[in-house]
Protein backbone atom coordinates (compact mmCIF):
# COMPACT_ATOMS: atom_id res chain seq x y z
CA UNK A 1 0.00 0.00 0.00
CA UNK A 2 1.54 3.75 -0.72
CA UNK A 3 0.50 7.08 -0.43
CA UNK A 4 0.06 10.42 -2.51
CA UNK A 5 0.66 13.32 -0.38
CA UNK A 6 -2.00 16.24 -1.27
CA UNK A 7 -1.28 18.96 0.77
CA UNK A 8 -0.09 19.96 4.31
CA UNK A 9 -3.24 20.56 6.83
CA UNK A 10 -1.40 21.12 10.46
CA UNK A 11 2.12 21.99 11.92
CA UNK A 12 3.51 21.60 15.11
CA UNK A 13 7.16 21.36 17.08
CA UNK A 14 7.78 17.63 16.15
CA UNK A 15 6.53 17.66 12.78
CA UNK A 16 3.27 17.94 10.76
CA UNK A 17 0.26 16.21 9.25
CA UNK A 18 -0.47 15.94 6.22
CA UNK A 19 -3.88 14.96 3.64
CA UNK A 20 -2.99 12.20 1.17
CA UNK A 21 -4.74 9.54 -0.33
CA UNK A 22 -4.42 5.51 -0.64
CA UNK A 23 -2.80 5.62 -4.94
CA UNK A 24 -4.71 2.14 -5.47
CA UNK A 25 -8.27 2.83 -3.43
CA UNK A 26 -8.47 6.73 -3.61
CA UNK A 27 -9.53 6.84 0.64
CA UNK A 28 -8.42 9.89 2.63
CA UNK A 29 -5.68 9.62 4.68
CA UNK A 30 -4.03 11.87 7.16
CA UNK A 31 -0.10 10.69 7.00
CA UNK A 32 1.57 12.10 10.40
CA UNK A 33 5.27 13.29 10.22
CA UNK A 34 7.57 12.99 12.81
CA UNK A 35 10.49 15.40 11.52
CA UNK A 36 13.94 13.99 11.39
CA UNK A 37 14.69 16.96 13.75
CA UNK A 38 13.41 15.33 16.63
CA UNK A 39 13.46 11.39 15.34
CA UNK A 40 17.24 11.90 15.64
CA UNK A 41 16.55 11.83 19.12
CA UNK A 42 15.74 8.28 20.76
CA UNK A 43 13.14 9.19 23.49
CA UNK A 44 11.39 10.83 20.57
CA UNK A 45 11.47 8.05 17.87
CA UNK A 46 10.33 6.15 21.36
CA UNK A 47 7.13 8.60 21.31
CA UNK A 48 6.55 7.51 17.26
CA UNK A 49 6.79 3.96 18.40
CA UNK A 50 4.53 4.34 21.58
CA UNK A 51 1.57 6.02 19.54
CA UNK A 52 1.65 3.19 16.81
CA UNK A 53 1.66 1.02 19.50
CA UNK A 54 -1.17 2.32 21.83
CA UNK A 55 -3.38 2.49 18.41
CA UNK A 56 -2.63 -0.63 17.99
CA UNK A 57 -4.14 -2.01 20.69
CA UNK A 58 -7.89 -0.35 20.50
CA UNK A 59 -10.44 -0.38 17.89
CA UNK A 60 -13.35 1.99 18.73
CA UNK A 61 -15.15 4.14 16.67
CA UNK A 62 -14.71 7.31 18.48
CA UNK A 63 -10.78 6.15 18.69
CA UNK A 64 -8.66 7.57 15.84
CA UNK A 65 -7.15 4.32 14.05
CA UNK A 66 -3.97 4.12 11.82
CA UNK A 67 -4.17 2.77 8.28
CA UNK A 68 -1.24 0.34 8.02
CA UNK A 69 2.01 0.03 8.81
CA UNK A 70 3.97 2.93 9.73
CA UNK A 71 7.54 4.07 7.29
CA UNK A 72 10.73 6.25 7.47
CA UNK A 73 12.26 8.05 5.02
CA UNK A 74 16.01 8.26 3.52
CA UNK A 75 16.11 11.70 5.51
CA UNK A 76 14.85 10.07 8.94
CA UNK A 77 11.68 11.16 8.72
CA UNK A 78 9.06 8.87 10.15
CA UNK A 79 5.18 8.63 8.78
CA UNK A 80 1.81 6.93 9.87
CA UNK A 81 -1.24 6.73 7.98
CA UNK A 82 -4.17 7.32 9.93
CA UNK A 83 -7.71 8.12 9.96
CA UNK A 84 -8.71 10.87 7.86
CA UNK A 85 -11.22 12.48 10.32
CA UNK A 86 -13.78 14.79 8.85
CA UNK A 87 -15.70 17.75 11.08
CA UNK A 88 -13.77 19.77 13.43
CA UNK A 89 -12.39 20.29 17.06
CA UNK A 90 -14.07 21.14 19.64
CA UNK A 91 -11.82 24.24 20.11
CA UNK A 92 -12.17 25.66 16.75
CA UNK A 93 -16.30 24.87 17.44
CA UNK A 94 -16.08 27.04 20.28
CA UNK A 95 -14.22 29.79 18.61
CA UNK A 96 -16.63 30.06 15.98
CA UNK A 97 -19.44 29.52 18.19
CA UNK A 98 -18.89 30.43 21.63
CA UNK A 99 -19.49 27.93 24.80
CA UNK A 100 -22.00 25.31 24.64
CA UNK A 101 -25.29 25.34 26.05
CA UNK A 102 -25.55 23.31 29.40
CA UNK A 103 -26.80 20.40 27.81
CA UNK A 104 -25.36 20.05 24.46
CA UNK A 105 -21.61 19.91 26.71
CA UNK A 106 -23.24 17.00 29.12
CA UNK A 107 -24.01 15.08 25.66
CA UNK A 108 -20.98 15.55 23.92
CA UNK A 109 -18.81 14.69 27.17
CA UNK A 110 -20.79 11.33 27.58
CA UNK A 111 -19.27 10.77 24.31
CA UNK A 112 -15.85 11.29 25.23
CA UNK A 113 -16.36 9.58 28.73
CA UNK A 114 -17.39 6.48 27.04
CA UNK A 115 -14.35 6.69 24.46
CA UNK A 116 -11.72 7.35 27.53
CA UNK A 117 -13.54 5.03 29.62
CA UNK A 118 -12.23 2.32 26.75
CA UNK A 119 -9.08 3.87 25.84
CA UNK A 120 -8.37 3.22 30.01
CA UNK A 121 -9.55 -0.48 29.75
CA UNK A 122 -7.39 -0.99 26.81
CA UNK A 123 -4.26 0.34 29.92
CA UNK A 124 -3.34 3.24 28.20
CA UNK A 125 -3.90 6.81 29.16
CA UNK A 126 -3.75 9.47 26.57
CA UNK A 127 -2.48 12.46 28.80
CA UNK A 128 -3.07 15.08 25.95
CA UNK A 129 -6.37 15.63 26.35
CA UNK A 130 -7.38 19.53 25.41
CA UNK A 131 -9.75 21.18 23.12
CA UNK A 132 -7.38 20.31 19.88
CA UNK A 133 -7.46 16.71 20.32
CA UNK A 134 -11.18 15.83 20.45
CA UNK A 135 -13.10 15.71 17.02
CA UNK A 136 -17.04 16.57 16.39
CA UNK A 137 -17.97 15.03 12.74
CA UNK A 138 -20.24 16.06 11.13
CA UNK A 139 -23.22 13.11 12.02
CA UNK A 140 -22.62 14.76 15.70
CA UNK A 141 -20.29 11.76 17.04
CA UNK A 142 -16.54 12.57 18.29
CA UNK A 143 -13.12 11.26 17.92
CA UNK A 144 -10.04 11.51 20.07
CA UNK A 145 -7.00 12.40 18.19
CA UNK A 146 -3.38 12.37 18.91
CA UNK A 147 -2.17 9.65 20.80
CA UNK A 148 1.25 11.51 20.74
CA UNK A 149 2.19 11.07 24.20
CA UNK A 150 -0.13 8.20 25.09
CA UNK A 151 1.32 6.02 27.75
CA UNK A 152 0.97 2.26 28.38
CA UNK A 153 0.49 1.71 31.58
CA UNK A 154 1.43 -2.20 31.38
CA UNK A 155 4.46 -1.56 29.84
CA UNK A 156 5.65 1.76 30.66
CA UNK A 157 6.04 3.15 27.41
CA UNK A 158 6.80 6.98 27.05
CA UNK A 159 8.66 8.27 29.48
CA UNK A 160 7.44 11.17 31.64
CA UNK A 161 10.14 13.35 30.89
CA UNK A 162 9.88 13.97 27.71
CA UNK A 163 6.13 13.74 27.98
CA UNK A 164 6.29 16.56 30.50
CA UNK A 165 8.07 19.03 28.07
CA UNK A 166 5.57 17.97 24.92
CA UNK A 167 2.57 18.15 26.77
CA UNK A 168 2.53 21.82 28.92
CA UNK A 169 -0.13 23.68 28.68
CA UNK A 170 -3.02 24.65 31.13
CA UNK A 171 -4.98 20.93 30.70
CA UNK A 172 -1.83 18.71 32.26
CA UNK A 173 -2.54 17.41 35.52
CA UNK A 174 -0.94 18.46 38.30
CA UNK A 175 1.16 14.90 38.65
CA UNK A 176 1.74 15.17 35.36
CA UNK A 177 3.39 18.52 35.69
CA UNK A 178 5.13 17.42 38.96
CA UNK A 179 6.41 14.53 36.97
CA UNK A 180 5.06 12.54 39.29
CA UNK A 181 3.47 8.94 38.57
CA UNK A 182 0.54 8.85 36.65
CA UNK A 183 -2.67 6.91 36.20
CA UNK A 184 -5.74 7.29 34.33
CA UNK A 185 -6.85 9.80 36.90
CA UNK A 186 -4.47 12.60 35.10
CA UNK A 187 -6.78 11.98 32.16
CA UNK A 188 -9.86 12.71 34.54
CA UNK A 189 -8.36 15.86 35.37
CA UNK A 190 -7.72 16.96 31.81
CA UNK A 191 -11.35 15.82 30.91
CA UNK A 192 -12.60 18.30 33.86
CA UNK A 193 -10.34 21.02 32.15
CA UNK A 194 -12.32 20.07 28.73
CA UNK A 195 -15.59 20.61 30.45
CA UNK A 196 -14.94 23.63 31.44
CA UNK A 197 -13.58 24.93 28.28
CA UNK A 198 -17.19 23.82 26.58
CA UNK A 199 -18.89 25.57 29.28
CA UNK A 200 -17.58 28.62 29.73
CA UNK A 201 -15.36 29.13 26.17
CA UNK A 202 -12.46 30.19 28.14
CA UNK A 203 -9.41 28.01 29.30
CA UNK A 204 -9.47 27.45 32.62
CA UNK A 205 -6.10 27.80 33.28
CA UNK A 206 -3.96 29.86 30.41
CA UNK A 207 -0.66 28.65 28.74
CA UNK A 208 2.05 31.23 30.15
CA UNK A 209 4.64 32.33 28.09
CA UNK A 210 6.92 29.37 29.31
CA UNK A 211 6.51 26.20 30.52
CA UNK A 212 8.26 27.10 33.74
CA UNK A 213 5.43 29.71 34.40
CA UNK A 214 2.22 27.20 33.18
CA UNK A 215 3.66 24.32 35.51
CA UNK A 216 3.52 26.54 38.60
CA UNK A 217 0.05 27.72 37.42
CA UNK A 218 -1.40 24.17 37.44
CA UNK A 219 0.58 23.58 40.62
CA UNK A 220 -0.62 26.54 42.76
CA UNK A 221 -4.03 28.61 41.22
CA UNK A 222 -7.31 27.42 42.24
CA UNK A 223 -9.02 26.32 39.33
CA UNK A 224 -11.64 29.00 38.63
CA UNK A 225 -15.59 28.25 38.81
CA UNK A 226 -17.12 27.65 35.75
CA UNK A 227 -20.56 29.44 37.08
CA UNK A 228 -18.61 32.44 37.67
CA UNK A 229 -18.55 32.53 33.70
CA UNK A 230 -21.93 30.58 32.95
CA UNK A 231 -23.92 31.44 36.14
CA UNK A 232 -26.79 28.86 34.28
CA UNK A 233 -24.82 26.21 35.15
CA UNK A 234 -26.22 23.70 37.51
CA UNK A 235 -24.49 23.32 40.86
CA UNK A 236 -24.25 19.26 39.95
CA UNK A 237 -22.08 19.92 36.96
CA UNK A 238 -19.82 22.42 38.98
CA UNK A 239 -19.38 20.06 41.68
CA UNK A 240 -18.15 17.68 38.71
CA UNK A 241 -15.69 19.81 37.50
CA UNK A 242 -14.06 20.90 40.92
CA UNK A 243 -14.19 17.07 41.65
CA UNK A 244 -12.23 15.86 38.46
CA UNK A 245 -9.58 19.11 38.98
CA UNK A 246 -8.89 18.36 42.15
CA UNK A 247 -5.39 18.74 42.90
CA UNK A 248 -5.03 15.51 44.76
CA UNK A 249 -5.53 12.86 42.64
CA UNK A 250 -6.80 10.65 44.87
CA UNK A 251 -10.30 12.92 45.61
CA UNK A 252 -11.16 12.33 41.79
CA UNK A 253 -13.33 10.23 40.06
Amino acid sequence: MSYIFDKEIGRGGMGCVYLGHDDQTGQKVAIKMMSNKVTCLPEYRQLFQAEVQSLQLMNHPSVVHIMGHSWSDNDGNFFLPMEFVEGITIEQHVKRNGAFPMTGAINLMCKILDAMSYVHKCGCIHRDIKPSNIMIRPDGSICIIDFGIAKDLRSGVAGQTVGKVIGTDGYMSPEQAKGDSIDYRTDIYSLGCLLHYMLTGSHAIKKRSNDYDTICSILNDEFPRAKTFNPHLSDQTQEAILKAVDKNMLRRF
